[in-house]
């Protein structure tokens, strides 16, 4: 699956790019809702997944960002043995970004196929 119409922003991101404190690794996947990055925090020296969604026109009013932040942040604060913890989230060159723990391996899709 691709998505239809790419953000030059997304057309920048190179394996041995930069992102903020993340040295890029490499492209793990790619959808309909956006692209997925391994990434190096250079900081904490720790390996997360960085996901990278295009913001719609029409999703950019203020009103609209004040409830993604709301429910992003629950999703920090959120515990679950069972639920990928979401690190970090923001919004950078109008395109979203969402960090969590890097899990090598097969997408989440084949995991949860019986």
């Amino acid at each position: 699956m691709t998505i239809d119409h790419v953000h030059p922003f997304l057309d920048t991101l190179v394996s041995g790019g930069s992102f903020r404190q993340y040295k890029l690794l490499e492209r793990v996947g790619v959808g309909g809702q956006g692209v997925v990055w391994s990434g190096l925090d250079e900081t904490h020296k720790q390996i997360h997944a960085i996901k990278f969604s295009e913001i719609a026109d029409g999703d950019h009013s203020s009103a609209e960002d004040a409830k993604n932040d709301q429910q992003l942040n629950r999703l920090i604060q959120l515990h679950h043995p069972f639920i990928l913890p979401f690190l970090d989230y923001g919004f950078e060159h109008d395109v979203r970004f969402t960090i969590a723990p890097y899990v090598p391996g097969l997408t989440l899709a084949h995991k949860t196929r019986i």
